[in-house]
């Protein structure tokens, strides 16, 4: 009987061993994914500026027209700096009648941030057929010479959402932006590399959305390839691309499956904070995904992209939010005056929706993370007609992490 507890007994503390182990194990994968808080008050501390003179619905619009046809104006998708720091151009889904285009907006930069500091949308123009504008990157050639290429998405899928990334070359000059140049990739349903060769992915076809992301300083190009289920993240030798678009003519293609030979990641996963996708970022090999709709947290999912020598990338997968290495949310709050208005509005999770991020790393290494929100609701200006925020008092805020 004595043998049999003692057997007992070993076996229950051999179990709780075991189990202790696996809680251990647990514990220590969970412990890879770092969490990351960001406070109203650190938010509402790293306000930049607010946008003013952007353009609406409202008949003292900078723009109303495209083409003969009244222009009907959705708010803010994305944004980007300029590498030289003295614009801001956004991004925002505008039509004329069922056709969707994108607009393009330029901001000057003001000297000073801060809760009272404006920028002022100078111009705006209409990229026609172009969709709901998701996507925006801006690289200087020569950041002592005002001309830009800014990438967006184009061709929408039914009428939405972009499936090509164009590459405009814009000069300012006299106050005015013109496009001097266009080029465009395509094809980026065989944008998956196998053997040495452009294929198919293994995807539910068709590509129904692309986005993209660049990090000059690491040589990087990353485009988000969506399909009607699934995600691919394909990474490329950014001035490899870039020269080849060089040498384009204007309103000419280049075929992505040219560049297989410098393809260097291609991570599948179908990661994204909420099941809302806002906008993405690449620095150092880490991709920062960000999501939020109305009455949930903006959120940032970051996440290693795993790289190759160039044309030998292989298919990494990541399903599960273990894979992360960190979880990034912001506390959504703050409050805005309208220069019309008699009193600020409070706004929360419930009236903001996250649209568009940007990162830079800044002096001390670190990153500095910038945001802009979509505002819902109406107030009352002073003459007592009510308003809309759709496009008005937009302000980009910052905040920064460690990498």
């Amino acid at each position: 009987m004595r043998s049999f507890r003692r057997k007992q007994f070993v076996k229950i503390i051999s179990m709780a061993l075991a189990m202790a182990l696996i809680f251990t194990s647990a514990l220590s994968i969970e412990a890879k994914t770092k969490k990351t808080k960001i406070s109203a008050s650190t938010l509402n501390e790293g306000l930049q500026f607010t946008m003013t003179n952007m353009p609406y619905n409202g008949a003292k619009s900078i723009i109303k027209k495209y083409e003969g046809s009244s222009l009907s104006i959705s708010s803010v998708q994305n944004f980007a700096y300029t590498p030289d720091g003295k614009y801001l151009f956004t991004t925002s889904e505008c039509k004329t009648g069922s056709k969707r285009h994108t607009l393009l907006c330029r901001v000057e930069i003001p000297e000073k941030t801060g809760p009272d500091a404006q920028a002022e949308c100078v111009e705006a123009v209409v990229l026609g057929k172009h969709g709901h504008g998701e996507a925006i990157e801006i690289t200087q050639p020569d950041e002592d010479v005002e001309e830009y290429n800014i990438w967006v998405a184009t061709k929408p899928y039914k009428n939405k959402y972009g499936v090509n990334i164009e590459r405009n070359t814009v000069k300012i000059k006299d106050g005015k932006m013109k496009i001097t140049k266009s080029v465009t990739i395509k094809d980026f349903g065989y944008a998956n590399v196998i053997n040495g060769k452009a294929c198919k992915f293994e995807a539910g076809y068709p590509q129904r959305r692309i986005g993209l992301a660049i990090d000059e300083d690491n040589n990087q190009i990353v485009f988000r390839v969506q399909f009607m289920s699934g995600v691919n993240y394909v990474a490329y030798d950014f001035g490899k691309i870039d020269a080849a678009l060089d040498k384009l003519a204007d309103g000419k293609s280049y075929s992505i499956k040219k560049a297989r030979k410098w393809q260097t990641a291609n991570l599948r996963t179908n990661l994204v904070p909420h099941d809302t996708f806002q906008s993405f970022q690449v620095h150092n090999n880490k991709l920062y995904v960000c999501g939020g709709h109305f009455d949930k947290t903006t959120t940032i999912y970051v996440m290693k992209l795993k790289t190759y020598k160039p044309g030998k990338a292989q298919l990494d997968q990541k399903y599960d939010t273990k894979d992360l290495t960190r979880i990034i949310t912001v506390d959504t709050k703050f409050s805005v005056k309208p220069e019309d208005s008699e009193k600020s509005i409070q706004f929360t999770k419930k009236n903001l929706e996250v649209e568009g991020m940007k990162l830079i790393e800044n002096e001390d290494g670190n990153l500095d993370i910038y945001i802009n929100f979509m505002m819902n609701g109406k107030y009352k200006n002073v003459k007592g007609y009510k308003m809309g925020f759709q496009n008005n008092c937009l302000g980009i805020y910052k905040f920064e992490i460690k990498p």
